[in-house]
């Protein structure tokens, strides 16, 4: 690690305006050297302990994961990857999309809304109540029709898609491009309540055997809106423009609210039963001509019209697909034990062994790929033999650093970062098989090799993992440590954090959810949050978390660290 020599005399002289960009420098030498988790106070070596914070605990609202450890020098240095698994209360981003362009600039709409043409989007009944954006079509716009509908105007003609907002002609020019979500869930503004029933004229309720739901249903849905109880389902559709409720809603809106506010109601997949993610999946196996199989993807029915492409890893292996390839149907019977199949829309073009697959772009909610959820704070006491300048070991002195770390959705993860996709695996020494579906990057930027973490869909029962239900892990795959740590009694401490919204979403009010607190109706979900400290496969550290305990109704506090 002598690479370090030209930037601490390149630094002399400068004065304290470089004091920053020194310990930044400084801590792109101890990364490449191997160093994440840097140290603690002079003279006071660490305790292996880690405290865990999730924050806000709401049910239904955005939450941070926040872990901060004070580890011994020796552990320290020896840890090469870690694991931190995360409260099975959260769930992380879910939903995914497909992109499309127009074939035709639109004709002017009518009542029910809007024809849409678009030959890459190969619009198919099972889109029926799916979002749809794009320039000019407002938000909350969804799909209410399949041409030629059965009612309503326009028809349609078949190969297009009615949209529920009536357009005038030409707003969506030729070659826009579109967006087409791979769930019904959906907001109205025009509610009525009268008892147990809820009215809108545009909700476009299904359930079988109603105009222009084909096999789409709304029973079981949530719903959500000022006079709606928490977490009241639709347990009956009476006709495309009514659903009973229960708990029946409130009988008016509350003194001082604007109707226009209460007549506005989201329709919501139940939370055991979201729509598929967008994600990349290491573990693909295919069975000729069109057959993916994989035991992490966990496909289901509403991975049905997305797309999925090969993984260039390193820009080495082939692509396995054709281009504008999409999944039609989903399974598991042409597959082998253990895993599930999608079958494709076009044969393979290659009989490669490309493992590495994308499914879904991402969607309307999705972080921007580059957009900052997480930060890194840290301190450590650096070997000068490593980043000269440095004070001597014997001094214990210290230096901070903080950086930040970016999303990147599938199919733009950062290939030269330090920690692979193809080695997020189950902690086992020989052939270790892939942990689970990944469903973002987290790029931390060091002006020179970054540092990549994964966050990981781990399915219950999963070898290796402590939390035996389903849980999302955030895996770091090669944080290289001891490097460049002096061998003194300074510890090692740091504080990695994740937001619960990206900071594009904060700053700009721009979609980017990241990180929630699942719903339920009522009572305590507990479990605890854990940090895993690897050599290899060999375990060096495991801290549990104190349980966390959330309820609902939710009891304002930090029950869960709050750090």
């Amino acid at each position: 690690m002598r690479t370090a020599e030209g930037w601490g005399n390149g630094m002399r002289g400068q004065g304290a305006s470089m004091r920053r960009y020194r310990s930044r420098l400084v801590f792109v030498v101890v990364v490449v050297g191997g160093l994440l988790v840097p140290g603690g106070g002079a003279g006071a070596d660490g305790n292996n302990t880690c405290k865990f914070d999730t924050f806000p605990t709401a049910p239904g609202g955005s939450s941070e994961l926040a872990v901060g450890c004070f580890l011994t020098s020796a552990v320290g240095a020896a840890g090469t990857k870690y694991i931190i698994e995360d409260f099975p209360q959260a769930h992380w981003h879910t939903g995914s999309a497909r992109k499309a362009t127009a074939s035709a600039a639109n004709a002017a709409g009518g009542t029910a809304g809007t024809c849409v043409s678009s030959t890459s989007a190969h619009f198919l009944a099972i889109d029926i109540n799916n979002g749809i954006s794009g320039a000019n079509i407002p938000s909350n716009t969804f799909i209410n029709a399949i041409g030629p509908a059965s009612s309503g105007t326009p028809l349609c003609v078949a190969g297009q898609a009615r949209i529920s907002v009536n357009l005038a002609a030409g707003k969506i020019a030729l070659n826009a491009p579109l967006l087409i979500e791979n769930s019904d869930g959906r907001t109205v503004s025009d509610a009525t309540f009268s008892g147990s029933t809820m009215t809108s004229l545009t909700g476009h309720f299904c359930k079988s055997g109603l105009p222009n739901c084909a096999t789409k249903t709304d029973i079981g849905k949530t719903l959500q809106g000022t006079q709606i109880s928490h977490l009241a389902a639709i347990t009956g559709v009476l006709s495309n423009t009514q659903v009973t409720v229960s708990p029946s809603p409130a009988a008016s809106c509350p003194t001082g609210v604007p109707v226009a506010d209460c007549q506005q109601v989201s329709v919501n997949l139940p939370a055991a039963s979201p729509p598929t993610t967008t994600r990349e999946v290491e573990d693909a196996t295919f069975v000729s001509p069109n057959i993916v199989c994989s035991g992490t993807a966990g496909f289901a029915a509403t991975d049905v019209q997305l797309p999925i492409t090969s993984a260039l890893v390193s820009g080495s292996l082939p692509q396995q697909f054709p281009a504008g390839d999409y999944i039609t149907a989903v399974g598991a019977a042409g597959c082998p034990g253990g895993t599930t199949e999608a079958t494709l829309h076009a044969n393979f073009v290659t009989t490669g062994t490309n493992a590495n697959v994308i499914i879904g772009v991402p969607n309307a909610s999705a972080p921007a790929t580059g957009t900052t959820v997480a930060q890194l704070n840290s301190e450590v006491s650096v070997n000068p033999l490593d980043a000269p300048g440095q004070p001597a070991c014997t001094s214990g002195i210290l230096v901070g650093t903080a950086l930040a770390g970016g999303w990147n959705n599938p199919g733009s993860f950062d290939t030269g970062a330090l920690g692979s996709a193809t080695t997020v695996n189950q902690q086992t020494a020989t052939s270790p098989p892939a942990l689970g579906a990944m469903i973002a990057q987290i790029d931390y930027v060091t002006g020179q090799l970054n540092l990549a973490a994964y966050v990981v869909q781990v399915k219950a029962n999963t070898p290796h993992e402590t939390d035996t239900a389903a849980h999302y892990d955030v895996y770091f795959p090669a944080l290289l440590t001891g490097f460049a740590v002096c061998p003194n009694t300074a510890g090692v401490a740091s504080t990695f954090r994740f937001n619960g919204q990206s900071l594009l979403s904060e700053l700009s009010g721009q979609p980017g959810d990241v990180r929630d607190i699942t719903d339920f109706p009522t009572g305590t979900k507990n479990g605890t949050a854990l940090e895993h400290i690897y050599h290899l496969t060999t375990s060096k550290l495991n801290v549990t978390s104190p349980n966390c305990a959330i309820t609902y109704p939710p009891v304002n506090g930090y029950n869960c660290g709050g750090n």
